[in-house]
């Protein structure tokens, strides 16, 4: 009889480790997905911060375009100006 109750304990002794342990990496996957979560949320800002950043690079090279070609149409108007 104490041979079956040792047996009993270690049984419900096990089950509740295996629980424990389940409960664990129950916990781990969970901050293993929100850890791809912050992951891929990090990846979006960087891309958006990249494409803002090609943007505004293009942005630039075309305000100096404007600025410029502004600048040698100002000259041209006044070379024909100073003709007359």
């Amino acid at each position: 009889m104490l041979y079956l109750y040792r047996l009993l304990e270690i049984i419900c002794l096990m089950r509740f480790l295996m629980m424990y342990l389940y409960r664990c990496l129950d916990i781990i996957c969970l901050t293993r997905y929100l850890m791809m979560y912050l992951y891929r949320r990090l990846e979006i800002i960087c891309l958006m911060r990249a494409l803002m950043m090609c943007l505004y690079r293009r942005l630039e090279i075309n305000l100096h375009k404007y600025k410029s070609g502004k600048e040698k149409y100002v000259g041209l108007i006044k070379s024909l100006n100073n003709r007359n």
